[in-house]
């Protein structure tokens, strides 16, 4: 599945200082697909006809739509970003699971899909169960949260007018937890009820007319340990209901009463929370397992070959018969969409194919580089690790998914090893895996191993590996410190910050250590947040609170430019409040940079006010590049500096907004066998690279190039009044490559005006050094004084550096 979005938008300018502004210039950017996409973990519905299809994307967080059954998808561009945890349709009605529906007629519309959007129920949001049986469909809808509780709703919707009655209210019921499940005589819902939260399964009587009766608890009638049940579902071809429980991996089946409950032998649904139920008369697709008996009897799919994914294998959390063609059936693969036309054939016989086309979804969050050969990298997915051997070509190729025996779970970390060649370690939950690369002939395969079972409480929040600590892996735990163990023999050497959260480390010596504390807030104990310092291997550390942050702020990242010896670090928050609206409202990151970083002291610089808003979630990564030049990202944005952090320039935002988690560079050869530059981007819905049409290399003066997507940053260097009548002025223009980062010469022109005298302009026109520098110096009367700097590629339009003029508000030094 490959789909290429189109990026095109105005940059915007980032004011760092007040004499200072960063200006970027027009923009023609796109985001050229690097394969890894194929949405996992849908959610899937047809309409009674099987002409729409909807999937709802986990990873994505969006939800997408087919009017040729599951050949290809396209987005519903009104819930980019969206969360869709259900989807279904009843009627000419699609219903979402924030509480509303739109007519299936809007979603090819954006103003249509607004304008038609309908709320089930007012103040009630959350849509969690949803079922339908005959001329009506049902709904349990939610309003609170955990801490405060939850008041959740039973309506009836007359499927043919659309009419909405409310039938039930369940003050007590978790919203989170809710399952409903409608047969030919009851109404079934389970979840997490009562005070003490215990599992309960409560039922009422179900009319043909769609009456709804009083409802009562059944739980020690149901024959069940726990009625904790991820999933119900009706078979009216056997009159029989089945439920899974997502602790037990278990498979239940019983009465259409609710009662009666007996375990389903050789069906094992182990791990995985949530699994749809497909029943079309006799055939049942539960997870990867199908039954074509009603229910007597299960076989597992997961041995099936799909033709176009690389190693993936069936593991049905979605899946979808369609109505008007029960034989058809797509489910969900390890790395997207399998169909089949005849979901009936013999295992032996039964084949798949991809039906992720258009369907972007997999969420790549982390990215490790062979320190042996670059050109080898892992990837950590949403879906186990990805391998590429040749990450640094334009179109590099993926073996997709590896996983341990445990299944393709999220992988939150990774890194290699610098003593073991081929060996990677990743995260995934509170446990660490040693991950081997085998490579014979063509033949690419990974093995796995356990190397640090349980190590977190909950989550690994840090996987580190060094030139500079060979033989050794460091492993952060959610609020239990940083463990260093040996690689060699697993065992372990030293824990640092034992009550604490690791968040961030570098090593830029054998002996010379950095590291970021804190967990995302708010945190019952802000104090253990901030970042350290080490000069003799970690045998002690030291808080530095010396800088334009917080104490108390939490490092995420950190990268280090040797050539100028600086040290980058990005942070989530930049202020630490306890408060739950103060911590939603408060700035969420910036950059720090530390100069001299290699004497392990001073203190960190940052911009006036924090590169991320409240709007997100701080900055996810920084890189650096060479002398100056950095990259920085959040969410979907991403700033460039070219004065080592003095400011910062918004190059590029992205539309959908969508997190960009990693930013990595890679170095090629272009066809003139010219070094070049790749800005490479990991985001939640795939790997992407930032490419440029029109490059602006400034070396046509008789052409009609523009500007391209060069970034100008301009600043008033000095400011000076030697007497009452004369004064001078110094200001400077830098012109660079946002993609290659690299200077361009280029004419740059100065317009500079007295604002307190008589109007006049000392207009200076000049080419940029080989630097991208181009500097002008302007003597002037008394008064406060401004330069509008543009510069112009060949014989293009002229571009400002910035939408404001500089200028200069007091007498003496700037």
């Amino acid at each position: 599945m490959i789909m290429k979005t189109v990026l095109r938008s105005l940059w915007a300018c980032s004011v760092a200082l007040m004499v200072n502004y960063a200006c970027v210039a027009r923009a023609d950017l796109s985001l050229k697909d690097l394969g890894l996409n194929g949405c996992n973990y849908p959610t899937l519905a047809s309409n009674d006809d099987g002409t729409v299809y909807v999937a709802g994307c986990q990873s994505v967080r969006g939800l997408y739509y087919s009017h040729d059954k599951g050949a290809t998808w396209k987005l519903v561009t009104e819930l980019e970003n969206t969360t869709t945890e259900s989807v279904a349709i009843a009627g000419n009605y699609l219903y979402h699971s924030y509480a509303y529906r739109v007519p299936l007629s809007a979603l090819d519309d954006p103003e249509e899909f607004s304008s038609q959007k309908e709320v089930l129920l007012q103040d009630f949001p959350y849509l969690r169960g949803f079922t339908r049986r005959g001329d009506f469909a049902f709904a349990a809808i939610f309003s609170g949260n955990q801490v405060d509780g939850f008041e959740g709703r039973i309506i009836r919707i007359h499927i043919a007018s659309g009419a909405i009655t409310s039938v039930a209210t369940f003050p007590d019921l978790d919203g989170l937890s809710a399952v409903l499940t409608a047969t030919d005589s009851h109404l079934l819902l389970s979840g997490s009820m009562g005070e003490g939260g215990a599992y309960a399964m409560h039922r009422a009587t179900l009319s043909s007319g769609g009456e709804v009766g009083t409802f009562e608890d059944i739980t020690d009638q149901m024959g069940v340990p726990s009625p904790n049940f991820s999933r119900t579902d009706y078979d009216p071809s056997a009159d029989k209901v089945y439920a899974a429980t997502p602790l037990e991996g278990a498979l239940y089946r019983g009465e259409s009463n609710g009662t009666g409950f007996s375990l389903v032998s050789g069906v094992s649904l182990a791990g995985i929370y949530h699994r749809q139920f497909c029943i079309e008369g006799q055939t049942l697709l539960i997870g990867n397992y199908r039954s074509l008996d009603g229910g007597m009897n299960f076989e597992q799919l997961s041995s099936v070959t799909i033709e176009g994914q690389d190693s993936a294998v069936l593991e049905g959390i979605g899946c979808l018969l369609d109505p008007a063609e029960p034989t058809s059936a797509i489910i969900s693969s390890e790395v997207g969409l399998a169909t089949t036309s005849d979901i009936s054939e013999d295992i032996g016989q039964l084949s798949f194919a991809d039906a992720s086309k258009g369907l972007q979804g997999v969420e790549l969050v982390d990215l490790a580089k062979d320190p042996s050969n670059p050109s080898t990298v892992i990837v950590a997915t949403g879906s186990g690790v990805a391998l590429s051997r040749n990450y640094d070509s334009d179109a590099p190729s993926w073996n997709f998914p590896f996983c341990p025996d445990g299944g393709c779970d999220s992988v939150s970390r990774v890194a290699f090893s610098h003593s073991q060649e081929g060996v990677f370690y990743m995260a995934s939950g509170p446990s660490v895996y040693k991950g081997t690369i085998v490579v014979t002939d063509d033949d690419v395969d990974v093995t796995f191993e356990i190397f640090a079972p349980g190590v977190g409480s909950s989550v690994v929040s840090l996987l580190e590996t060094s030139q500079y600590l060979p033989g050794k892996l460091l492993v952060g735990r959610l609020g239990s410190g940083v463990i260093e163990f040996s690689e060699d023999d697993e065992s372990v050497i030293v824990t640092w910050f034992t009550d604490q959260t690791g968040s961030a480390f570098i090593a830029l010596s054998e002996t010379l250590y950095f590291a970021g504390l804190g967990f995302l807030e708010p945190e019952p104990d802000p104090a253990s947040r901030g970042v350290y310092v080490s000069a003799d291997a970690g045998a002690n550390w030291i808080r530095m609170v010396d800088g334009d942050f917080s104490a108390l702020v939490r490092p995420v990242a950190f990268s280090y430019s040797s050539q100028d010896d600086v040290l980058y670090m990005a942070t989530s928050q930049d202020v630490v409040e306890q408060d739950q609206d103060d911590y939603l409202n408060s700035p969420k990151g910036s950059i720090f940079v530390l100069n001299d970083a290699s004497s392990g002291s001073g203190e960190w610089q940052g911009p006036d006010a924090p590169l991320a808003t409240s709007a997100n979630f701080g900055i996810s990564d920084v890189l650096t590049v060479r002398t100056g030049v950095a990259y920085a990202a959040a969410n979907g944005r991403i700033w460039l500096t070219v004065d080592s952090g003095e400011n910062w320039s918004l190059v590029f935002t992205s539309s959908p907004l969508t997190e960009i988690n990693t930013l990595d560079f890679v170095e090629g050869l272009t066809q003139d066998a010219e070094g070049t530059f790749r800005l490479n981007i990991l985001t939640g819905y795939g790997a992407f690279q930032l490419s440029d049409s029109d490059n602006g290399d400034g070396g046509d003066d008789d052409g009609d190039n523009d500007s391209g997507s060069l970034v100008c940053t301009a600043q008033q260097l000095e400011a000076t009044q030697k007497n009452r009548k004369l004064g001078s002025r110094t200001f400077q223009a830098v012109v660079v490559n946002p993609l290659t980062a690299e200077p361009q010469v280029v004419q740059v022109r100065a317009r500079i005006k007295n604002l307190n005298g008589d109007g006049e302009f000392t207009t200076v026109q000049k080419r940029s050094n080989s630097d991208g520098i181009a500097r002008f110096l302007a003597k002037m009367k008394e008064g406060n004084a401004s330069a509008l700097l543009s510069f112009r590629v060949g014989r293009g339009r002229w571009t400002n550096c910035s939408p404001k003029k500089l200028k200069l508000k007091r007498k003496g030094k700037a």
